[in-house]
């Protein structure tokens, strides 16, 4: 089961759920599985705070 970590104040889970490939269809975690709903395109123009991911200004997908 995941478990739920505090960092700097903000409450972020403490691994990925499985499989951690953005390609996936679907993912699970605590034995559920979560299956995709949308994809589009995004940018990012400006980010702030932190993350649990690398993420910059003119990220894209």
């Amino acid at each position: 089961m995941m478990k739920l970590a505090t960092i700097h104040g903000a409450t972020v889970l403490d691994g990925w759920p499985q499989p951690a490939d953005p390609d996936a269809l679907s993912v699970s975690l605590d034995q559920t599985t979560y299956r995709r709903q949308y994809d589009y395109q995004a940018q990012v123009i400006h980010a702030v705070g932190a993350f649990n991911w690398r993420v910059a200004g003119g990220d894209n997908k």
